[in-house]
């Protein structure tokens, strides 16, 4: 499994796999509409410019897996925390995949400056455990939960709140 940067060549096969949760899951605040790929190119560009790493995983050069940081709330006081993304093709899931794009992920956070990255988990107890138990397998703790916030695919859902550290303890 090679990780490496995510490159704007990516877009569409990024777009095929967030389409499919967009889709068929509940996972994503994303219904019918999900991004273009044309607009996953642009996003693309505007992370690689902000200095947030986007990370794809490819298995035989086909993108199999991408995870992403994106800046926490648009205030200057959150500067040094991120959200993260990660979503699988779903053939890939179950394979160590999303925990070999953690991992490298929070490492370069960790290099870019980012102190603190959250993970949203929507219905960790259901359709999103497999997220929920990567992010605490990760190290992430539990910080809250967000109760009734979403709804898809005639389902009310709740959100997760998980959080890493990326700093030494005191």
């Amino acid at each position: 499994m090679d990780i490496r940067p995510a490159h704007v060549r990516d877009a569409a096969r990024i777009e095929s796999i967030y389409r499919h949760y967009a889709l068929h899951s509940v996972l994503t605040a994303d219904v019918d509409d999900s991004p273009t790929a044309r607009e996953w190119e642009l996003r693309l560009e505007q992370l690689a410019a902000s200095g947030y790493p986007t990370l794809v995983a490819a298995a035989d050069r086909d993108v199999v897996g991408y995870a992403l940081l994106m800046p926490w709330l648009a205030k200057p006081a959150f500067a040094h925390t991120a959200e993260n993304s990660i979503y699988l093709d779903p053939n890939a899931v179950g394979a160590g995949i999303g925990r070999q794009l953690l991992d490298r992920l929070l490492d370069d956070a960790r290099a870019c400056g980012i102190r603190e990255v959250i993970a949203l988990v929507a219905d960790g107890e259901h359709e999103g455990r497999a997220s929920r138990a990567l992010h605490l397998g990760a190290g992430y703790r539990h910080v809250g939960r967000l109760q009734r916030v979403g709804s898809k695919r005639g389902r009310i859902t709740d959100v997760e709140l998980l959080q890493r550290s990326l700093q030494p303890s005191d």
